[in-house]
């Protein structure tokens, strides 16, 4: 069997209820807990599921030759950083990869305990798998206002920067769950303006990946001791 046609109550009847968000397509790419159900049921075998609106079914073709085994895929290989210009270089490498790619991505690990450097400057070992996946994920489209980017790179692709909703320095993850593609604008906003709270949440609310993170520090920006 290459490819078999399913409908969404005949899926949900093999890995249990779908949230209503599974009659879209982002779901099939995104979602963290279908990742798992795909995993379990179906991506182990081999498939990859995509969703067809008209028939509100979602197609599973066979992948031959690919079984990822519910580990991230081989392209996921770039370490962590803190250099800048390396961290750049990463994800140019990773987006390389995977031109040419179909079918939905698996998203990369991450990292939960972000190690920082102390310096002149504070920085944060960051995950170039992560910044590559959100981009792709993205597809030249900002995930705070949902207008295309403002402009293309010299390469040609399109620019746009991975914000963390919750900021790596109160403690949050490096992690495809924390993180977003935003135009120049939206990531300003999402750093300064009056509304950045309200921003953050909109965005939460709206894309099924992402996890409302908490702060691990307290007003006086001090670890929050745990239980």
């Amino acid at each position: 069997m290459s490819e078999v046609r399913l409908s969404l109550d005949e899926v949900a009847q093999l890995v249990g209820p779908l949230a209503p968000s599974a009659a879209t397509h982002q779901f099939w790419a995104n979602a963290r807990d279908h990742q798992l159900s795909r995993r379990k049921h179906w991506f182990d075998a081999g498939f990859d599921a995509f969703f067809e609106p008209a028939s509100q079914s979602v197609r599973f073709v066979r992948s031959e030759g690919r079984r990822f085994e519910g580990a991230p895929p081989p392209v996921w290989t770039e370490p962590p950083t803190t250099d800048p210009d390396e961290l750049a270089r990463s994800v140019r490498a990773l987006r390389e990869k995977l031109k040419g790619r179909s079918g939905p991505l698996p998203p990369p690990p991450g990292s939960t305990d972000v190690q920082k450097v102390m310096g002149q400057t504070t920085r944060y070992n960051r995950d170039p798998n992560v910044i590559a996946w959100v981009i792709e994920q993205a597809d030249g489209v900002c995930e705070v206002c949902e207008k295309p980017a403002p402009f293309a790179r010299a390469d040609g692709t399109a620019y746009l920067e991975v914000h963390h909703l919750r900021p790596l320095v109160e403690g949050g993850p490096d992690t495809t769950d924390n993180a977003v593609a935003a135009c120049p604008n939206c990531h300003r906003a999402l750093h300064y303006s009056a509304k950045s709270t309200a921003l953050r949440a909109a965005v939460i609310v709206r894309l099924e990946r992402m996890v409302d993170h908490p702060c691990k520090l307290n007003a006086a920006m001090q670890p929050i001791p745990t239980q």
